[in-house]
């Protein structure tokens, strides 16, 4: 009887000993949640004219020797995840027109004067103008402070006749914009009125050169494009 009792009590004890290897308790637990989003940025470009306050240019006529001023604002999208960029600028889409506009005027088809008749050989002046051979164009480019273009302190002059700047392609203005910076551009076109003549106001855009009776009464219709490309 005594190893029958002794037998059981340690039968007992086993199974106890397995109920508690076999984990039955759950462990306490808990969990929070926080919402997410990304997205991506936009390299954007604002173009004003300080000059005129709207988004174009119109240099209007001039004579020999007269020059005008267009000034641009240029700054890109402050965002913090846009990256720096190159800007860069270009005239492009040029097209000369002979006489004033497109309908011919004046005498010798589309001459607007006896000079200029006699100066393209005294027979006609066909259909395409020489306003972009003779006029003169100027761009230079600064920093913009606190949003301001206005003062001195322009440099990078690009200069030549109009269609040789067309022909020329894409200039940098800046190789590393940052997001939020402004840029200022300047641009002055004139006629050439020879080597005594005053010039513009950042530098002898003219080079000596002389305009001719050949422009008179044309004109011009060109594109200012101004890109900003996302530096790798």
């Amino acid at each position: 009887m005594k190893r029958k009792t002794v037998l059981k009590t340690i039968g007992v004890i086993a199974a106890g000993a397995a109920l508690v290897g076999g984990g039955t308790f759950a462990a306490w637990s808990d969990f929070a949640e926080i919402d997410g989003a990304a997205g991506a940025g936009v390299l954007q470009l604002t173009v004003s004219n300080t000059s005129s306050g709207s988004t174009s240019m119109g240099f209007g006529n001039m004579a020999p020797g007269e020059f005008k001023i267009q000034e641009l604002y240029v700054a890109s999208n402050d965002a913090e995840s846009v990256p720096n960029g190159t800007l860069t600028l270009d005239v492009l889409n040029l097209l000369d027109t002979e006489g004033n506009g497109l309908t011919a005027t004046g005498v010798g088809n589309n001459c607007t004067t006896n000079s200029e008749l006699a100066e393209e050989g005294g027979v006609g002046c066909g259909s395409v103008g020489e306003f972009s051979e003779d006029a003169f164009i100027q761009i230079a480019h600064k920093a913009a402070v606190g949003g301001v273009c206005s003062g001195g302190g322009y440099g990078g002059h690009l200069q030549g006749t109009l269609a040789s700047v067309v022909a020329a392609g894409p200039i940098t203005l800046d190789a590393d914009v940052a997001p939020g910076e402004g840029r200022c551009i300047r641009l002055e076109l004139g006629l050439a009125d020879g080597p005594n003549g005053s010039g513009g106001t950042l530098v002898d855009w003219d080079g000596g050169a002389q305009s001719t009776n050949r422009s008179q009464g044309d004109s011009a219709t060109f594109d200012i494009r101004l890109d900003l490309t996302q530096n790798i």
